[in-house]
């Protein structure tokens, strides 16, 4: 699957990549080669999990993603602890 994922971003060089990391989807190589085949490309996760997710998994895929979407607002400070950037998906307080 990641293979031909990378396939399809090599075809269409797309703008903007939304994916929903949870568990295994993509490896990390996958995601590097995301910035080799389409450099503009500005990848935004969605995750709705970062109280079970944050520090176990969500950190290992910082360096690829560009924006997240979350769900608990308690977790736009970890994520500005590692200079990214993320939004509430819910838009609420």
């Amino acid at each position: 699957m990641n293979q031909r994922f990378l396939e399809v971003i090599q075809r269409e060089k797309p703008d903007y990549l939304f994916v929903q990391l949870i568990y295994d989807e993509f490896l990390i190589e996958t995601l590097s080669r995301i910035r080799s085949i389409a450099p503009d490309c500005k990848v935004i996760n969605f995750c709705g999990d970062d109280d079970s997710l944050f520090f176990n998994y969500s950190v290992l895929f910082l360096d690829y993603i560009n924006y997240y979407f979350i769900t608990q607002p308690a977790y736009i400070r970890n994520y500005e602890k590692y200079g990214k950037k993320a939004y509430l998906m819910l838009g609420y307080l």
